[in-house]
């Protein structure tokens, strides 16, 4: 297993446990609660609502255009592959 990957697991499994005893300890809407109390935590839940969904859009995107890169390069390897057959 490589370094990365098992930072990875490390890392997924802590926040996964830590997410765990906060559940258990407040529940869902505790977790959430906090961020209406003032402005400020509601401005730094606002920020973190715009940052995941822009992220994901993001990544959307350059999934599509990674996936047309590939069937683009797929397409010009096998015309030259029957242009060498010719």
């Amino acid at each position: 297993m490589s370094l990365r990957l098992l930072s990875l697991v490390l890392v997924l499994a802590l926040f996964g446990a830590l997410t765990a005893v906060a559940l258990a300890d407040v529940g869902y809407f505790g977790i959430l609660a906090p961020h209406f109390q003032s402005w400020g935590a509601a401005q730094v839940l606002a920020d973190l609502v715009i940052l995941a969904l822009l992220s994901c859009g993001w990544m959307v995107q350059d999934a599509r255009a990674a996936l047309r890169a590939h069937h683009a390069c797929g397409r010009l390897v096998r015309g030259a592959a029957v242009s060498a057959d010719a």
